[in-house]
């Protein structure tokens, strides 16, 4: 997503009026936001003995949230797309 992020922002010319292109980035940054892995890993379910709940040290946790967040203002910010401000609306009352 990064990649399609930045040829927005340093080649414009090359999405302009392609606002389907543009609403499948915004699909896909909205599925980010809120994917849940359905499969549950075996050690999951019964952790190793001494098993440390976190170990902020060794874990680096990404908030898919806040990262789906800052995508979607800047494609809005770069875009001059008609309408995609409505669509993004639509994601959210779909998603809720």
């Amino acid at each position: 997503m990064e990649f399609f992020i930045a040829i927005i922002e340093n080649a414009p010319h090359l999405v302009d009026n392609k606002a389907e292109m543009i609403h499948k980035l915004v699909d896909c940054i909205f599925k980010l936001m809120i994917s849940v892995d359905d499969d549950v890993d075996e050690t999951w379910l019964k952790p190793a003995e001494g098993f440390q709940d976190r170990d902020s040290e060794q874990e680096v946790e990404i908030d898919y949230v806040k990262l789906g967040r800052k995508q979607i203002t800047k494609v809005l910010s770069l875009t001059e797309e008609e309408g995609l401000e409505a669509y993004i609306l639509s994601l959210i009352f779909q998603t809720i």
